[in-house]
């Protein structure tokens, strides 16, 4: 049993991770969409951040349970280099290249401030062909894929997934446009409009002062009513 221990712990982490990561997506799908009358709060913000960074956490350890077992010889260059294993070279390449989009969307999620919008925008949703890639890792060299609790979890999740992608592809897309207020950020005020009015400027185009009520019209002086 203590043969096995690492084994365990690679499989139980990287369905753990797997998990994760499909929550992210979906709530990312979700955050982005109108599928919220309002804008996000930086509560939904932050747990989604949370989540993926933690699925970064549980791949890693998943990395260095199957670098440590001995049931399969992994080396490092096996674990980083795809196509470079000898064991199931496809499913274990496509696991590598998951991997490094989602190390490229974390990243550049923590250096946001940092990144024109557009590019980051370009670079965060590479978390869905990361996720795809992922499922195909599990179910072609995972060994629980035979598992139908598995199976089922799979199912849910890429359903999950196909719900809010589906929603944005027919129409109801980002909401989050250039004028989009930012999640906790207060709303500007704004004034009345005075759209095709000019305002008064005397004869050295400076404002002219605000009207004598004693005065009327003509430069008259006006007698008030008593």
């Amino acid at each position: 049993m203590a043969e096995q221990t690492w084994w365990f712990v690679a499989r139980s982490t990287g369905l753990v991770a797997y998990v994760l990561l499909a929550v992210t997506v979906i709530g990312g799908l979700v955050l982005s969409s109108r599928l919220l009358r309002r804008p996000p709060s930086n509560a939904l913000l932050d747990w989604h951040r949370f989540v993926g960074g933690l699925s970064v956490v549980f791949t890693g350890v998943h990395l260095l349970a199957i670098y440590a077992d001995s049931y399969v010889e992994f080396g490092l260059a096996d674990l980083f280099v795809p196509f470079l294993s000898s064991w199931r070279p496809l499913p274990v390449a496509l696991g590598i290249v998951a991997l490094y989009l989602v190390l490229a969307v974390e990243l550049t999620s923590l250096l946001r401030r940092r990144l024109r919008p557009g590019l980051w925008r370009l670079i965060h949703q590479l978390s869905l062909p990361a996720f795809l890639l992922v499922t195909a890792h599990l179910l072609l060299a995972g060994t629980d894929a035979s598992n139908p609790a598995v199976l089922v979890v799979v199912g849910a999740l890429l359903a999950a997934t196909a719900v809010p992608l589906a929603l944005r592809l027919v129409g109801l897309g980002p909401h989050h446009g250039r004028g989009a207020l930012r999640a906790g950020s207060a709303p500007v005020r704004r004034g009345p409009r005075t759209a095709g009015r000019r305002p008064r400027t005397g004869r050295a185009g400076r404002r002219s002062p605000h009207p004598d009520p004693d005065r009327c019209p003509g430069g008259r002086r006006c007698r008030r009513r008593s």
